[in-house]
């Protein structure tokens, strides 16, 4: 008799020590912190695909973000996605594409040297979401992307490589 409690306690035990373990890819993650990695990993994307980034050992570049496509990011994303790229670059969310824009300079660069990045709306997906995203580059030029992510061991990757298409920038 008390080898079979023993035995039930023990895989009672077993039992409630393995409903608290859990797959990250099966778990449901909070819905800013999904939005946090997914906006942060496109913007890491999108950037690094840019021709003029800082040399290495400078200080951390600076990144204006603007939403597209009405898409609004609430306050707690925005400052999860700064925290989430510091140190790798500061970012500023803006309103308006032209508070990263030196419209005093005729061929309206970026102010201070740094880029702008444009985010589109995140879709629902548990695994896989495809996202808007564009680069300012001049007057001139924007690059806009549609950036896959996959989700793996818990962790938003991009697919690469991202391949941009080059559209008129006009802001």
């Amino acid at each position: 008799m008390r080898c079979r409690v023993w035995l039930i306690v023990s895989l009672a035990i077993v039992l409630i020590a393995a409903s608290g373990c859990g797959d990250d890819d099966v778990a449901e993650p909070d819905p800013d912190e999904r939005l946090v990695e997914i906006y942060a990993a496109t913007i890491e994307a999108v950037v690094a695909e840019a021709s003029t980034l800082p040399a290495e050992g400078d200080d951390p570049m600076f990144v204006y973000v603007g939403e597209r496509h009405d898409v609004k990011i609430n306050a707690d994303v925005q400052l999860g996605v700064v925290v989430e790229l510091e140190g790798w670059a500061t970012i500023r969310f803006i309103d308006e594409q032209n508070e990263g824009i030196d419209t005093d300079d005729p061929e309206m660069p970026v102010r201070g040297e740094g880029m702008l990045v444009g985010l589109g709306p995140v879709p629902d997906g548990e695994a896989s979401v495809v996202v808007y995203a564009d680069r300012y580059e001049s007057e001139s030029s924007t690059v806009v992307y549609d950036v896959a992510l996959h989700r793996r061991g818990g962790i938003w990757e991009v697919e690469t490589p991202l391949e941009g298409t080059e559209v008129d920038a006009a802001p």
